[in-house]
């Protein structure tokens, strides 16, 4: 079997359980927290790679991080660390994540990086965390061949909003004829249900 790397921003509000802002706890129903999407992607039940991942490339912001953040990413580090599963930082000194061209300018030098680190391995970019900026121009990428294969596309939902909704799987492939870079045997695989996307 392929090995597969998750390649991830931190959700800020969400990691590595969702996070209330008026008690400054995290949520937690009948005793038990509510896993976020990195967790809720390794290890959810509805999950298609449950298991399957032990190396998670972790981008976040460095320099201008909020303490929530700061949090998010030390508290998600930690979880991780007691499932074996080993985390890649990867740090981006950006100010605005909402900034399109500052997070594609950040990616465009960091894939590479990652895909040296990982030649052999299947990529697993988790577009659901992160701003919609931030998703926006992963799909973008992966869309025109800055992302070389094989890699794989996908976005979580909270378990709340998947129970009893159809997972179904479309493949995307990249279209010379339709964009102006691009790989015309890269695939992405996108994984959503029948109910418009859910933000993190």
């Amino acid at each position: 079997m392929t090995k597969k790397v998750l390649v991830t921003w931190v959700a800020v509000g969400n990691d590595p359980y969702e996070f209330d802002k008026q008690s400054q706890r995290y949520r937690e129903v009948n005793g038990a927290k509510l896993v976020g999407p990195t967790l809720s992607l390794l290890e959810g039940e509805y999950s298609h790679l449950r298991t399957q991942i032990h190396d998670v490339v972790l981008l976040y912001r460095d320099i201008h991080s909020s303490e929530r953040e700061k949090h998010a990413v030390r508290d998600l580090r930690a979880e991780l660390k007691k499932r074996d599963i080993k985390v890649h930082p990867k740090a981006w000194g950006g100010v605005d994540p909402t900034d399109h061209k500052a997070i594609f300018e950040f990616l465009r030098k960091a894939i590479p990086e990652i895909r040296n680190d990982f030649p052999e391995a299947e990529l697993v970019v988790h577009v659901s965390p992160g701003t919609p900026a931030m998703h926006t121009v992963w799909v973008l990428m992966a869309e025109t061949g800055f992302i070389d294969p094989p890699f794989q596309i996908v976005q979580s939902k909270r378990e709340s909003e998947r129970r009893g909704l159809e997972a179904l799987c479309h493949e995307v492939r990249g279209d010379a004829n339709r964009v102006r870079i691009g790989h015309p045997n890269h695939t992405a695989l996108f994984v959503y249900t029948k109910r418009p996307a859910i933000r993190w």
